[in-house]
């Protein structure tokens, strides 16, 4: 059994901004990937038939913030890297976003735990400057971006802008940013 910890990639961005496809697309070559604990949330409440989680901001972070620690705490240590949809970390840009203090819990996780490198994928926008994804208004999904970026540089690491592209352009991105931070290591 190997017991050493896989290098972990952080892909973070507003809703529709192509994280889940893009991280899709690394899978099928190969690669091991977390999805987001929010949309998994999301989608067990709806199944089961219980109201919209996100309605309490507080508890569904903690409820992410639980799963996410879960999810971490039993990646398979015989892979090279992960590549996971957000970080700890992407629980502040909300509590920011609201202008109200995050649970000292999340602020603990998110300053202690490391990833080893931040991707943050680039709005995708069609000719018109229109959101392509209408999960979001466009000036909330602008925001959420540049706090997210905020935050993951508040906490010392330095965030790697993914450019719009085709799905695969941008997994290419990816791997090829990968590539150089490991040939480094």
């Amino acid at each position: 059994m190997n017991d050493r910890l896989p290098k972990t990639y952080v892909i973070t961005g507003a809703s529709g901004s192509g994280k889940t496809a893009t991280l899709r697309e690394l899978q099928m070559e190969g690669h091991f990937i977390s999805r987001e604990a929010a949309a998994y949330l999301r989608e067990r409440a709806d199944k089961e038939g219980l109201p919209e989680p996100d309605v309490n901001r507080e508890q569904f972070q903690k409820d992410i913030l639980d799963l996410q620690l879960k999810w971490e705490n039993g990646f398979p240590r015989d892979v090279n890297r992960i590549f996971m949809d957000r970080g700890i970390p992407d629980g502040l840009a909300y509590f920011k976003l609201d202008g109200k203090d995050p649970p000292n819990e999340l602020l603990e996780y998110s300053q202690n735990r490391k990833y080893d490198t931040i991707f943050q994928m680039n709005l995708l926008e069609d000719q018109d400057g229109m959101k392509v994804s209408k999960k979001v208004p466009l000036e909330l999904a602008k925001k959420l971006d540049s706090l997210h970026e905020e935050i993951y540089t508040e906490l010392d690491y330095n965030v790697i802008r993914v450019p719009a592209g085709s799905v695969s352009e941008r997994s290419n991105y990816i791997l090829k940013e990968v590539g150089k931070w490991e040939s480094i290591q």
